[in-house]
Formats: structure tokens, sequence, C-alpha cells
């Protein structure tokens, strides 16, 4: 990012996302990314900012990550 010029990024999941066909991993990996990039927005204070991904297609279970992700580690968006 420094030799880029880049001040700050949002982390952020874009396509194919994360369904491969199993809801439990599905919301497996998306606690796990959003997880890793709450640690990063962390442990570089100003350098990162996180949208979390969902675990689609199940709206509940991307409700719940919902307040798992600005609830507890603070996200920026979804």
């Amino acid at each position: 990012m420094d030799k880029g010029g880049v001040q700050a990024s949002m982390i952020s999941i874009t396509t194919p996302g994360i369904w491969f066909g199993s809801a439990d991993e599905t919301r497996r990996l998306a606690r796990e990314i959003n997880e890793y990039g709450a640690k990063m927005v962390s442990d570089y204070p100003g350098r990162f900012g996180l949208f979390a991904v969902l675990p689609f297609p199940n709206a509940n279970d991307c409700l719940k990550e919902i307040e798992y992700a600005f609830d507890t580690l603070k996200a920026d968006g979804v």
C-alpha cells in the first residue's frame, strides 16, 4: 500500500462470494474471514476498514453474522 501511495483500504469479499454449496461451511468461512479482517483493522489502525462478508443464501445466518460483525467486530459495513 505504501509503495502504491494508498493510505487506507476497505477489506471486502467480492464475486464469487463464499457460497460453495454447504451452509455450515459458508457460516464457518464468513466468521473466519470477518474475524481475520477485524484483526487486520486492529493491528493496523487507520489503514483498513472492514466490510463484513455474509453467509448467503441463508437469511437467518446473514442476520446473525450482521449482528456479530457490528456488535462484536465493529465492522464498518457489510
